[in-house]
């Protein structure tokens, strides 16, 4: 192969480089602004805010590649800004997504965040005159683009890579353990957000110990194939939209028994009443068609799909009566049913005995009538 060729193949590869980077970016965008339209959820913000930072990293690397050695450096500097925060970023929305932000939890993810606020200083602060300590980069030219060339490595650059590192790895954990106790609701959307993680780390690895060609960054190609992960987990698995109901809010200690399903009729949250009803945990119910939760109630999708409404309906032989509500988001976007069952097996019973003794006195007055007009017509 001629010295002209391998230019040529090199410069095609750069241009599909420089290609599949920005349309990582646009999909971001687009990722970005779909979660943000939606309400203000934890699976919101932990989709908005690692949009937002992989769409920076990513454009720092493109500004990088496409400038010229000597004026790229400040793309440089939003480059490493955007990645040393983005682990940071990723425990604390996958923390607001699967468990509650107490006082403490709080507390704690402001002291993991310390590590990063120190990174940024030696970028951009009054440290950075220290930053030899983390790593000193300079720039050169190949073919088509410019590429980053890491000039020395500090004591910090290793310690900070495996603390960012051990950051996404506990992220993707809590995510598995989130998304095994949702139930099948789950667990399609915690293996799309885990895969989008894991495969952006993966790529990122690869491109930190120059295993591929030293400078050449392809964590912007991880983050696309993520991104595609986590824009399924959103249209096709509804991560933005009914998300599981905290325990709290449904008040298990309520006698009702309370239902929540998602605009597909699947079962997503229930109290202990229900689960006492059913024979079967939240958790394994979650994901179920209500149908078949309820299969003995008849068609309940029907029920579901009309407005509140107050009718009955016959389970395990009990008799409950049904109201259902909308529940809906902050642009009026219908989100969900709420479906409130209360027993009324005692009371249609005393209904019943009611009618059964109107029934028996009238009859038994019809029966003394008659027995007094015999008595009459017979004297």
């Amino acid at each position: 192969m001629t010295a002209q060729s391998s230019s040529m193949i090199v410069a095609v590869l750069q241009l599909g480089y420089l290609i599949c980077g920005s349309v990582t970016v646009l999909l971001l965008a687009g990722l970005a602004t779909t979660a943000w339209r939606r309400p203000s959820a934890p699976a919101t913000f932990l989709v908005t805010a690692m949009s937002i930072c992989a769409a920076g990293w990513t454009v720092g690397v493109l500004g990088v590649a496409v400038s010229p050695p000597e004026s790229a450096e400040p793309w440089s500097l939003v480059r490493r800004s955007f990645s040393a925060v983005t682990s940071w970023v990723a425990i604390c929305g996958t923390v607001a997504l699967t468990r509650r932000l107490a006082p403490a939890t709080v507390a704690l993810l402001a002291v993991m965040g310390l590590p990063h606020l120190g990174r940024l200083l030696l970028l951009h602060g009054p440290l950075v005159e220290y930053a030899p300590l983390f790593a000193t980069v300079g720039m050169e030219r190949s073919a088509l683009l410019t590429r980053e060339v890491r000039l020395t490595t500090g004591p910090l650059y290793w310690w900070f890579t495996g603390y960012t590192y051990l950051l996404m790895t506990g992220s993707a954990a809590l995510m598995a353990v989130w998304a095994v106790r949702s139930g099948r609701l789950g667990v399609r959307q915690g293996l799309c957000l885990i895969g989008a993680a894991l495969v952006g780390t993966l790529f990122h690895i690869v491109g930190a110990t120059g295993v591929l060609q030293p400078g050449v960054d392809v964590t912007p190609l991880g983050i696309g194939m993520g991104v595609l992960l986590a824009g399924r987990a959103v249209s096709r698995h509804g991560l933005l939209d009914l998300e599981p109901v905290s325990r709290n809010v449904l008040l298990d200690s309520l006698e009702d028994c309370v239902l929540v399903v998602d605009p597909l009729g699947r079962v997503v949250d229930m109290n202990s009443a229900m689960e006492a009803l059913t024979g079967m945990s939240a958790l394994e119910a979650a994901g179920r068609r209500v149908n078949d939760l309820l299969a003995p109630a008849g068609d309940l999708a029907a029920r579901l799909a009309s407005g509140p409404q107050g009718a009955t309906l016959e389970f395990a032989r009990r008799r409950f009566e049904v109201t259902t509500l909308p529940l809906r988001m902050r642009t009026g976007r219908m989100d969900g049913r709420l479906l409130i069952m209360r027993d009324v097996t005692l009371e249609h019973e005393q209904e019943l005995e009611q009618q059964g003794l109107i029934v028996a006195l009238r009859e038994t007055i019809l029966l003394m009538r008659a027995d007094r007009e015999v008595r009459t017509s017979g004297g």
